[in-house]
């Protein structure tokens, strides 16, 4: 008796385990984001220096804005991203230069693909460093996207400010569509 007891707890037990289960997967799908709305047009982007933060440590910088033509594409391998440096709101083509970037949606974020490039110095402008830029942004339902740009040091091995010693520059970034520009050509 004590035996069929023990065996009629268990299965009650799995039962409420695998219910418990079922249902922590079937909230962990619910919350996994549906495909982005598209990213097609220009975008006015603030980048907002003076909040930035280098290894943790606010860091401010000037403030910018700089608009960015960028187009998005889904397919059953996922949803990605290009954005080109444009010249102001009104260019409805890219004109080059400046640093183009590449997204992919993953877990309700635009990830960026890290990209090399060179700026000045934050604590001696006279000096240029390699580093590399990324982009982590998350969509909002107005249609504006907010996140970081991440500035990492290239490593060069040497010691101090600038140096190439693998340092993080965390700027807040806010995307806003452009309406009057018109999606890009």
């Amino acid at each position: 008796m004590r035996l069929i007891a023990t065996a009629t707890a268990l299965v009650v037990a799995g039962g409420v385990i695998s219910s418990d289960r079922d249902a922590a997967l079937a909230s962990a799908d619910a919350v996994l984001p549906a495909a982005p709305a598209a990213l097609a047009g220009v975008y006015r982007t603030e980048v907002l220096g003076s909040r930035g933060r280098f290894d943790g440590e606010l860091y401010p910088g000037p403030d910018s804005t700089r608009w960015y033509a960028i187009r998005s594409s889904c397919s059953a391998a996922g949803c990605t991203a290009d954005g080109t440096p444009v010249d102001d709101p009104g260019r409805r083509a890219a004109t080059g230069g400046g640093s183009a970037f590449h997204l992919s949606f993953e877990r309700g974020h635009w990830i960026g693909e890290p990209v090399a490039d060179v700026a000045p110095c934050l604590a001696d402008p006279g000096r240029d460093v390699a580093l590399s830029v990324g982009w982590r942004l998350t969509p909002r339902p107005d249609g504006t996207l907010i996140g970081t740009r991440t500035l990492t040091e290239s490593t060069g091995g040497a010691a101090g400010v600038c140096a190439g010693s693998g340092g993080v520059y965390e700027v807040p970034v806010e995307l806003t569509p452009v309406p009057s520009a018109g999606p890009i050509t």
